[in-house]
């Protein structure tokens, strides 16, 4: 009996065993396969952001002008003398600050490669047209002094100095590692290589006072302005450090936000100043025998480095990414036209709108004109021949630096634009949207001219030949649009649009003029009359301009709340009127007449010019908006 029972419970116990093992997966049917990785693929998106500078200081460096030598006709001279002219140098050392601010926008492409399940390695390209830019100034001061036969001469010097610089374009090249906090977040840091397009420019005025006295009768005394700008526009390469956040929040689209350490380095430029308007005669009052303040040139060094961080937000499409997170309205959605039919009443575009943009501007305007004025008219003592006085006009200087310069202006774009559209019949869409972009937009010319004057006196033509060089650039730093928008429906999902309104934005313009004049008068061999100058003249300017703007184009609504914008629009901010002073200023010397050896002096002459620069082009570009409250109006209705 006992045997049985013991049979009959281990029967039971295996059936009930292999039963429970029937129900049981096999080992080899429990096997999952790994989930293809959602990070992995190439992506394409858009950007925008601000730049905030850390370049707080830019430094300049005076020098000279070398050794200043005189000689004291009064006071029973003539009494020769000389210093070293460094107080000019002093008057032009100094620290401005400015720090580089301004919009940033643009696009980017990558590749990410997603490693266990946990880790995102890559690398992004990007390029934004920037309206980054900063300006500042000091003032600066320097004496120098000598004494001869008891005679205390001085030079006391004071002056200004500005700097401006402005980075028109920017882009980086860098490697990303990350870290996935959830399938879907990813935390990044990112570093590499940036290039970016830079502009400078300084402008120096320093005046200079000589004077020296034995007594009340002040034997010498004189006072001269050295006058420099310099301008530079280059490219330079540096590196960026960085890190941010970046979300899968539905296939294959992504948000991402970031702070961008970066530098491009310094820029060196070098300044030359000319003493030239305000230069005036050493004189005595006892004997009234007129000496002469020699022509001087004084230069400068200043250092500006370009740096700063750039907080900015951008939205990524992955165009091969694996298995990745669903949520109820996407996997609802159904994509095709012929599957969704709208709602009827109820309009599927009115809402508030915000995104961002990338495009490239295509200048249109072709030509700056410049229009040059006489340098008054020359008057000359001719010492040597003792005959009166004579003059005529320079109107040669002024056609010299007249004529047409072609800049046209072209450059990356790219920003952010907000909106409101309000559906009409379901067939009409009319709305207003304002956006502001980071520039790139640049050009640059020159021309040259040629321009001759003539008088003759006694029996003498003595002539006035010039020529000479001028260089224009124009830039726009920044710009924005408001704009009133009417489309038309040509699927419940795709409009067509026009677009017209007010632009606005922050423009630069650089002109340099170098001109030399040769005065000549021949009446036989002996030359009674030789000599020459140089005209040179630089000018900068910066501004703020309002225009208009007319356009069009095509609008996608891909899924609901996303849509994709491409579209044309010109763009005219009027013109601006540019004033540049021409100092004639080194390379002036002396006339003289060779049989007596008598001299006289080319006084300072100045002339000016105005050049009228145009800004407008067409700004081709793409764009993404998020409508924020289309959820409450059942965009669609699926079909099956």
């Amino acid at each position: 009996m006992k045997k049985i029972l013991l049979s009959t419970i281990s029967l039971a116990t295996f059936v009930a065993t292999s039963a429970f093992s029937a129900d049981l997966p096999s080992i080899k049917s429990a096997l999952v396969s790994t989930p293809a990785p959602m990070w992995t693929g190439f992506y394409a998106g858009l950007n925008s952001g601000y730049n905030f500078g850390t370049n707080n200081n830019s430094y300049t460096m005076g020098f000279g002008p070398d050794v200043f030598s005189a000689i004291d006709l009064g006071n029973g001279g003539p009494i020769s003398f000389s210093y070293v002219l460094n107080g000019v140098g002093l008057a032009q050392t100094g620290i401005a600050s400015n720090k580089q601010n301004g919009f940033i926008g643009g696009g980017q492409v990558g590749y990410n490669y997603q490693l266990q399940q946990k880790y995102v390695v890559g690398v992004e390209a990007d390029i934004q047209g920037v309206g980054i830019s900063g300006s500042g100034g000091f003032t600066g001061s320097g004496i120098n002094s000598t004494t001869v036969s008891g005679t205390n001469y001085s030079a006391n010097s004071s002056g200004q100095t500005s700097i401006s610089s402005s980075v028109n374009w920017h882009g980086t090249v860098r490697g990303r590692l990350g870290y996935l906090l959830t399938p879907s977040l990813l935390a990044y840091g990112t570093g590499g290589l940036s290039y970016g397009g830079v502009k400078a420019s300084v402008s120096s005025n320093v005046y200079t006072n000589y004077i020296g006295s034995v007594d009340t009768r002040y034997p010498f005394e004189g006072s001269q302005t050295f006058i420099g700008n310099s301008a530079t526009s280059q490219t330079l390469v540096g590196w960026n450090a960085g890190g941010g956040f970046e979300w899968m929040f539905m296939p294959n689209w992504s948000l991402k936000s970031e702070a961008i350490y970066w530098n491009l380095g310094n820029v060196n430029l070098n300044t030359t100043s000319i003493a030239g308007a305000g230069g005036s005669f050493s004189y005595t009052v006892v004997g009234e025998k007129d000496g002469v303040l020699s022509n001087r040139v004084s230069s400068s060094t200043t250092s500006i480095n370009y740096q700063g961080v750039i907080a900015r937000a951008g939205i990524n499409y992955h165009f091969d990414t694996g298995s990745s997170p669903k949520t109820d309205f996407v996997s609802n959605f159904i994509s095709k036209e012929k599957n969704v039919e709208i709602v009827a009443g109820i309009p599927l575009w009115s809402s508030f709108y915000a995104g961002f943009n990338a495009g490239y501007d295509f200048g249109t305007n072709i030509n700056s004109n410049n229009i040059g004025y006489q340098a008054g008219s020359l008057t000359q003592i001719r010492t040597g021949l003792r005959v009166s006085p004579f003059n005529y006009s320079l109107s040669g200087v002024g056609l010299a630096q007249t004529g047409t310069a072609s800049n046209l202006q072209s450059g990356f774009i790219g920003g952010g634009q907000v909106g409101y559209n309000y559906q009409l019949q379901q067939k009409y869409v009319v709305g207003v949207e304002a956006d502001i972009q980071g520039a790139g937009i640049s050009g640059s010319g020159g021309f040259t001219g040629a321009g001759a004057n003539s008088t003759t006196v006694d029996g003498i033509n003595y002539s006035a030949n010039s020529a000479g060089q001028t260089s224009i650039s124009s830039s726009v730093n920044w710009l924005g649009t408001v704009r009133g928008r009417l489309g038309y429906l040509l699927t419940p999902s795709l409009l067509i649009y026009g677009t017209g309104g007010l632009s606005y934005g922050g423009v630069e313009a650089a002109l340099s003029s170098n001109v030399y004049t040769n005065y000549i008068g021949s009446k036989n061999a002996n030359l009674p009359f030789q000599g020459s100058q140089t005209y040179i003249g630089n000018s900068t300017m910066l501004q703020t301009l309002v225009g208009w703007n007319a356009g069009g184009g095509l609008e996608w609504m891909f899924m609901p709340n996303w849509s994709l914008k491409g579209e044309a629009i010109y763009w005219n901010l009027g013109n601006v009127n540019l004033n540049t002073t021409s100092i004639a200023g080194a390379g002036g010397s002396w006339y003289y007449y060779i049989p007596d050896q008598q001299r006289g002096l080319l006084p300072n002459q100045v002339s000016s010019s105005t050049s009228s620069i145009n800004y407008q082009g067409i700004i081709a570009r793409a764009g993404v908006n998020y409508h924020f409250n289309l959820a409450n109006v059942v965009p669609v209705v699926a079909k099956f």
